[in-house]
This record gives structure tokens, C-alpha cells and sequence, in this order.
């Protein structure tokens, strides 16, 4: 899976879900086959997968209930494991985002039911599993028919995982990161079906060299798929973090040598607010509950945030031109213009991306940055 490489280093903590699901559903097989110490671990990697992505609460429930119900022995250590290694740490942060927030979910569930639709991640994830279906897919039907019952509990929680994904819009989804922890879990099950294919095989008096090859062919078929995409996808993220190199982590590295600190206002945020260490408005919503909610960005809150910089996206260097995903930002260009903000900076992430950096003339932000081409 060349993407994993993609996925390691581009945030939304997508290696670390893989690796506490992969671990979690582990140990749920080995729970359900009567192993004690699988048993009491099932919690505190429920309670770390939903740390690490919030939709990891769903996948760790699941997990819990299933083998709670494949093993109804085990079922009053299992609760109280749950209770207090699960439900009660999940409980104290869901008051302290409401206390914060207001809100009963995080804020980017919100900001991804923008786009209109009732299923919005139905094509994404449509496409994900039919990246899979020629690749893996005879393999994983092989396992999941009559599955052992230690498999369960990895089933139940993949189908829920991409069941859910349906919902919210993929924003910067690229090579599938909200799905890729899952794709993992297909591989093993792959593996499985493989060995089932092989055993049976044999049953049938197929001889051993024959079944070999065979399983040979199936393997290196899925390899080529994958390397076949790695063409594409490895570029396309070598150019983007070239991108982010040229623009972003210029920008933060200059207004982070400003003193004092100052407030920031922008849509495409990146690593920009954790270099500078300014406090920020997020216009995508990621840290602003009214935004997140009502997806409305009004120029006047946004000039009564009182901020020293305004970073902006435009598809041109000479004319403040937005695009699709950052229309928004167009009223607020006119109303800091207004305001008296001028463009003193412009960084190149491309040709058709440039980040137009708006301050008042002779703020200690002007003279920080300094005159820009």
C-alpha cells in the first residue's frame, strides 16, 4: 500500500488509528477466543482510538458490544472494564467540548455536513471499495463466507466505519485518509481468505505447485494495483508539499518572528497557527463553533475579531479572485480593503494558488513581513 507512506506524514493522525484499530480488532479475535488478558485490553484501545479520531468511538463500541455478545460469560468484566476505561474518560470530554463549544460533537462533523446532500461520502467511499474489489475482494469474500465468530467483531466494525464515512463530505481526502486505517483490516482478511483458498485447494487434490502459483498471482495482482497508483498519487504529494514548503511554512516561519504575537485570520490553515502560535480564526470552522454550525462567514466578525493579519486564498497573483471552496473569502477581501488592510505579502503555493497576506500599513505586521513579490 504505497499510500501508507502518503498517509504517515500528512497529519489526521491516520498511521496511529490504523495501528490502535488493527491492535483493538486483535485483540477482540482473541477476546472472543477466550483470551483474558485480550479481554481486558479491549477498553483502553477503544478509549485510544477515539482519542486519536473521534469516529473511532464507533468502532470501539461496536467491538466492545460484539464480543460482549459472543462471549456472554465475560460479560460483567467486560462492562465494568468499559465503564470505567471507556465510557467515563469519553463522558468527561464530551462535557468539557460542550462547556467549551456548546456543541455535543466535534466541530469538524459539522463543518463536513456543509455540502448539500444526504449522503455526501457515498462517492468516495463507493470508490474506495471498488479500488478493493478487483484488488482484495475475491480474497475477503473467501474469508467472510461462514467467518469464524472471532471474526465478527472486525467485521461489524469495518462495515460500520464505512458505513458511516457515507455521511460527512471527505474534505482534503486525498488517497482515501478518512478510510485508509481500514485498509489494513482488508488486508488481513485477504490473508485469511488466501490461507482458506490454499487449504481448500488441497481439499480438492489441486496440486500443491498449482494452489502456489495461484495464490502467487492473487498476491502480486493486488501488489500491482497498488503500485500502479502510486504513479499518480506519490507525485501528486511530492507537488503539494513542495507547495507547502514554498507558501505555508515560509509565512509561519515570518510571522512567527514578529513580537508580540498577534491574532490571525484564515481558511486554509495548515501547520501556519501552530508555527506562529497566534491565536486564530479558523473561516473553515475547525475552531470556531458559529462557523462550524452555520457555515456563515460574515465580514463584520471577522473585522471584530481584531486581527492583525488575514491570510487569503486567490487563484491569481494580480486580482483577488477565490476559488469554489473559498468563495466567502471574497466579501471579506472587500470589507478589509475597506477596513484599510492592504496586501503586503503573497506567497506562491502554485499557479493558480497564492496566499495575498492583508495588514494595516505601518502595523508591526507590515514591517515584519515586509514588501513581498
Amino acid at each position: 500500500l504505497p499510500a501508507t507512506a502518503v498517509h504517515a506524514v500528512s497529519g489526521m493522525e491516520t498511521a496511529l488509528t490504523a495501528l490502535v484499530l488493527l491492535a483493538l480488532l486483535a485483540c477482540a479475535s482473541r477476546a472472543v477466543r477466550g483470551g483474558t488478558l485480550a479481554l481486558r485490553a479491549l477498553a483502553p484501545l477503544a478509549l485510544l482510538l477515539a482519542l486519536a479520531r473521534p469516529e473511532g468511538v464507533l468502532a470501539g463500541a461496536a467491538v466492545i458490544v460484539t464480543v460482549a455478545l459472543l462471549r456472554p460469560y465475560s460479560v460483567a468484566p467486560l462492562a465494568r472494564a468499559a465503564l470505567l476505561a471507556f465510557v467515563l474518560p469519553l463522558a468527561v470530554l464530551e462535557m468539557a467540548r460542550l462547556a467549551w463549544f456548546g456543541l455535543p460533537l466535534p466541530l469538524p462533523f459539522y463543518v463536513k455536513l456543509a455540502h448539500p446532500g444526504l449522503f455526501p461520502g457515498a462517492r468516495v467511499v463507493g470508490a474506495w471499495l471498488l479500488a478493493h474489489s478487483w484488488r482484495l475482494g475475491p480474497l475477503v469474500l473467501v474469508a467472510c463466507v461462514r467467518p469464524p465468530r472471532s471474526l465478527w467483531p472486525a467485521l461489524v466494525a469495518t462495515a460500520l466505519l464505512a458505513a458511516f464515512f457515507t455521511l460527512p463530505q471527505h474534505l482534503m481526502g486525498y488517497q482515501h485518509r478518512y478510510l485508509a486505517p481500514l485498509d489494513p483490516v482488508l488486508a488481513v482478511l485477504a490473508a485469511l481468505g488466501l490461507a482458506r483458498a490454499v487449504r481448500g485447494a488441497r481439499v480438492l487434490r489441486v496440486p500443491r505447485t498449482t494452489g502456489a502459483w495461484a495464490a502467487l498471482c492473487l498476491v502480486a495482482l493486488a501488489c500491482a494495483g497498488e503500485l500502479t497508483d502510486a504513479r499518480v498519487d506519490v507525485p501528486e504529494r511530492l507537488a503539494y508539499a513542495a507547495g507547502m514548503h514554498a507558501a505555508h511554512l515560509p509565512l509561519a516561519h515570518a510571522l512567527a518572528a514578529i513580537t508580540p504575537r498577534g491574532r490571525l485570520v484564515l481558511s486554509d490553515a495548515g501547520a501556519i497557527p501552530y508555527y506562529t502560535d497566534w491565536e486564530t480564526m479558523d473561516l473553515v470552522g475547525l475552531n470556531d463553533a458559529t462557523i462550524a454550525r452555520t457555515h456563515v462567514r460574515d465580514p463584520r466578525t471577522v473585522l471584530a475579531f481584531a486581527p492583525d493579519a488575514i491570510v487569503l486564498v486567490s487563484t491569481q497573483r494580480g486580482a483577488f479572485v477565490p476559488m469554489d471552496w473559498n468563495a466567502y473569502e471574497a466579501p471579506i477581501h472587500a470589507a478589509a480593503v475597506r477596513a484599510g488592510f492592504q496586501r503586503v505579502a503573497l506567497y506562491r503555493f502554485d499557479e493558480r494558488y497564492w496566499l495575498w497576506v492583508l495588514v494595516r500599513p505601518g502595523s508591526g505586521v507590515a514591517r515584519g513581513l515586509g514588501p513581498k513579490n
